[in-house]
C-alpha cells in the first residue's frame, strides 16, 4: 500500500529530483551521506520550527524545544520512509517483470512440486543466512557439530524467513506465486523454433536471468559450481554472432 500523501507539490518534485540520487548512494552503500545532505537542504527550505510553531518568535523554551526536536526526528524518518517506499516499488516492479519471463516455464516445468516459502527462502538464502545461523548454534553447543540434518535447515530457515524485513518476505512471496501461475503453464518442448525477432530479443535478455538461477539450483543440490557459454545470432546487432558468458 502506498503510504499517505504528505508532501505539497514543491516538496514532492524536490524530492522526486533526488531520487535518482538516491539510488546511486543506495548501491554505493553510503546511505550515511545522502541522508546528511537531504536533512541540511530540506529544513533549510522547510523549517521544521516554522511548522511546529509558525507564530512564536524569540528563542523556544524548554518543552517547545523538546517537542521541536521529536518534530524533527519524525520529518527525518518520514523522509527515509519516502525514499525506501520508491526503492522498494521500483524492485517490485522489476521482480513482477520477471515473472514474464520467456524461460520460466523451463526452469519450472509443469508438474514440478510447488515449493513453500520456507524452502524457496532455503534455496535463496541457504549460504549467506541459514548456514552461517546453524554454524553459530552447533559452535556455542545448542546442536550437534556434524551434518546440517534437513529439519534442522527447515526449522532455521523458517525463524529466519519470519524475523526477515518486508523486502526479502515480498520477494518470496512473488517467486512463490510465480510457480503457481508456471505450474498451470504448458512446457511445450516440441514447438517450434521461435522467429519472431523482437521474442528472440526477449528470450536473449532473459537468458542470464535463467541460468542464473539454474546455476544456483546445481548448487544448492549438487554443491557443483557450473558455468555457461552461448552464442548465436543476435537480431539486435543485425544477426551478427554475440555470446553471453
Amino acid at each position: 500500500m502506498a503510504p499517505t500523501k504528505w508532501t505539497t507539490p514543491a516538496q514532492a518534485e524536490f524530492l522526486t529530483g533526488l531520487h535518482p540520487t538516491y539510488l546511486e548512494h543506495t548501491a554505493e552503500k553510503t546511505y550515511h551521506r545522502f541522508w546528511a545532505e537531504l536533512y541540511a537542504d530540506w529544513f533549510t527550505r522547510w523549517p521544521e520550527r516554522v511548522v511546529l510553531f509558525p507564530n512564536v518568535e524569540g528563542a523556544l523554551n524548554a518543552v517547545q524545544g523538546e517537542a521541536l526536536g521529536a518534530a524533527v526526528d519524525a520529518r527525518k524518518k518520514q523522509l527515509q520512509t519516502w525514499f525506501r517506499w520508491r526503492a522498494n516499488e521500483l524492485r517490485r516492479s522489476r521482480l513482477q517483470q520477471k515473472k514474464s519471463s520467456v524461460f520460466e516455464k523451463i526452469v519450472a516445468p509443469k508438474g514440478s512440486r510447488i515449493r513453500t516459502p520456507t524452502e524457496l527462502y532455503m534455496l535463496e538464502h541457504y549460504d549467506d543466512r541459514i548456514k552461517p545461523q546453524i554454524t553459530a548454534e552447533q559452535q556455542a553447543g545448542h546442536i550437534p557439530a556434524f551434518g546440517n540434518n534437513l529439519t534442522v535447515v527447515r526449522k532455521y530457515a523458517q525463524e529466519l524467513l519470519e524475523s526477515e524485513d518486508g523486502e526479502i518476505k515480498e520477494k518470496i512471496q512473488l517467486m512463490y506465486e510465480m510457480q503457481e501461475k508456471v505450474s498451470k503453464a504448458t512446457c511445450d518442448t516440441d514447438s517450434e523454433e521461435e522467429t519472431d525477432p523482437a521474442e528472440i530479443k526477449r528470450a536473449i535478455d532473459d537468458l542470464p536471468y535463467a541460468l542464473a538461477r539454474v546455476a544456483k539450483l546445481v548448487k544448492r543440490r549438487t554443491r557443483f559450481a557450473i558455468s555457461f557459454v552461448c552464442a548465436g545470432p543476435d537480431p539486435s546487432r543485425n544477426w551478427d554472432i554475440s555470446s553471453i558468458s
